[in-house]
């Protein structure tokens, strides 16, 4: 079981409603787009994605694509900025 943010929780979500609709994952330009944050911002998210074990890294060519990893996920407060 994995535990990701509300943020993390709703690009995941994003990420499997867009898998369903396109038959791909977003790239982190529309994710971006979606959520109107930086493209860093987005990249951020997608990274922590990687390092919780809820997507996967799969190398294609030269490019880095992403899978979304068979997991139960639990979605946890974020903690207060300040």
């Amino acid at each position: 079981m994995i535990e990701l943010t509300q943020k993390q929780g709703s690009y995941l979500e994003y990420m499997r409603q867009h898998l369903q609709e396109h038959h791909c994952l977003p790239t982190i330009i529309d994710a971006a787009d979606k959520f109107e944050v930086t493209r860093n911002a987005s990249h951020s998210v997608f990274k922590s994605l990687v390092k919780k074990g809820a997507l996967l890294r799969v190398r294609k060519g030269t490019k880095g694509c992403f899978k979304i990893a068979r997991v139960k996920v639990v979605l946890i407060d974020e903690p207060e900025e300040g």
